[in-house]
């Protein structure tokens, strides 16, 4: 599946498009949800809870609007994208991108090589699964606090956020003096816009059956923190 860089926009651009448009048809078993396509894709988009898969039910949604509201992925690929309100969605298997937007979200991940874009303040907790999975923060996520659980070796934090706007995306954005450990000996990361994540299970010393992790750049020059094991 693709990755869309900026999936928050284009879906909800596309979402609000077909609805201005009258191009949407209710969805007969959803009440609220309704349906439109896009290059022949279907697409599920509502205020309010989504559920995906299934013989006659899409495998993308756009949550639109400010209520809380949750999706259920299903075990295709699948584009899901957060409104801000509240969210809980869980992605299930397959290889999918997910969107939080603004708002207190939980995020679940299943068997699949992930991609969540952390792209709106709030409290967040995105709870990794089987599978290589990219993490993105993005400047548009100034000043939330993000918990990720069940990291695995091979897992990326992708920080796409001038933190200190000196026009480039480096180290520099990362405030040392408050990076560390919290009370339980994992790690967090705070950017000096105040944006913190924090990596459980992820320690900064050489423990046993422990994940480490490793910042720097990558050859592209992307700002990376990359989860590593720590007896490998």
């Amino acid at each position: 599946m693709a990755t869309i860089n900026n999936i928050s926009e284009v879906g909800h651009t596309l979402a609000q498009a077909a609805i201005d448009n009258g191009q949407t048809t209710p969805v007969a078993d959803q009440p609220g949800v309704s349906e439109f396509t896009v290059g022949g894709v279907r697409v599920f988009t509502s205020e309010s809870g989504i559920t995906l898969g299934g013989a006659n039910h899409a495998d993308h949604a756009v949550l639109t609007g400010t209520a809380n509201a949750n999706v259920q992925g299903d075990a295709h690929d699948n584009l899901i994208v957060g409104n801000d309100g509240n969210n809980d969605i869980d992605a299930g298997n397959g290889d999918d991108q997910v969107s939080t937007g603004a708002g207190d979200d939980n995020i679940t991940l299943g068997a699949g090589d992930d991609r969540v874009d952390i792209d709106g303040p709030g409290t967040k907790v995105i709870d990794s699964g089987e599978g290589d999975d990219l993490f993105v923060i993005h400047a548009s996520a100034a000043g939330s606090q993000t918990t990720f659980t069940g990291l695995n070796p091979g897992d990326k934090v992708r920080i796409n956020a001038d933190a200190n706007g000196d026009g480039k995306i480096d180290l520099n954005d990362v405030d040392m003096t408050k990076t560390g450990t919290d009370a339980n000996g994992d790690t967090i990361i705070t950017l000096t816009d105040g944006t913190s994540f924090t990596l459980e299970g992820v320690k900064v010393g050489p423990f046993d059956g422990a994940l480490q992790y490793e910042i720097g750049t990558d050859e592209d020059g992307n700002l990376f923190v990359d989860i590593t094991d720590a007896n490998a």
